[in-house]
């Protein structure tokens, strides 16, 4: 008797490199043979299974979205961001959403490796400090442990910059502080997406 996750696992291998390397010719082959290691190697790692034959329309939007951040140039580190979060919404369903997967695309294509650090280490100092009222507490940790020299962030000032930067993608906001500062919190959209993604694996991605 044939296992049906045998017949998913063979289901998913066959689909994600032809609609990679067949269905979208713009892409080069070596982004889209970089594109579907990563997924493949994601969809395994997640023991991520479809249910039902209807959600394959989903699982292609998804991927075409995945080719679409490598066509853009997006880094590998991004790629495998992406990919954990595709595997972690097939986990959820069914039912499948690709629209849920398109709003994490818009925002985690595009994250450099500094944002992603800052958001990864901001994260862990709140979540450090959970009984804490006092916001500068958290943001002071992640500033001594990602500023200075041979750090993340040579300067105050690049830091700065990179926090405010991320308020465009939800994951992080600005609460102002007693003196009029602004000061970066994490927000539960991003411990979603840590609770989803091993930044750990795509911070150690090659570019």
């Amino acid at each position: 008797m044939i296992d049906g996750g045998t017949i998913i696992a063979k289901t998913l291998s066959e689909l994600v490199p032809h609609i990679l390397e067949k269905g979208w010719g713009v892409i080069s082959k070596r982004k889209a043979k970089i594109t579907a290691e990563i997924l493949l190697d994601e969809l395994a790692r997640g023991n991520a299974h479809l249910q039902d034959a209807a959600d394959v329309d989903e699982v292609a939007a998804m991927v075409f979205e995945c080719a679409f951040a490598a066509q853009r140039g997006a880094a590998r580190r991004n790629l495998r961001l992406l990919a954990q979060v595709l595997v972690g919404i097939i986990r959820q369903g069914p039912p499948l959403y690709a629209d849920e997967f398109l709003r994490w695309s818009r925002v985690l294509a595009d994250l450099s490796r500094e944002e992603i650090i800052l958001l990864a280490t901001l994260h862990k100092h709140w979540q450090e400090n959970k009984s804490s009222k006092e916001v500068t507490i958290p943001v002071a940790a992640t500033k001594a442990e990602l500023v200075g020299d041979h750090k993340t962030f040579a300067t105050i000032e690049e830091f700065d910059l990179t926090a405010a930067s991320l308020i465009r993608t939800g994951l992080v906001v600005l609460l102002p502080g007693w003196d009029g500062a602004s000061f970066p919190k994490t927000t539960s959209r991003l411990e979603l997406l840590l609770s989803i993604a091993r930044i750990e694996d795509v911070l150690a991605e090659n570019e």
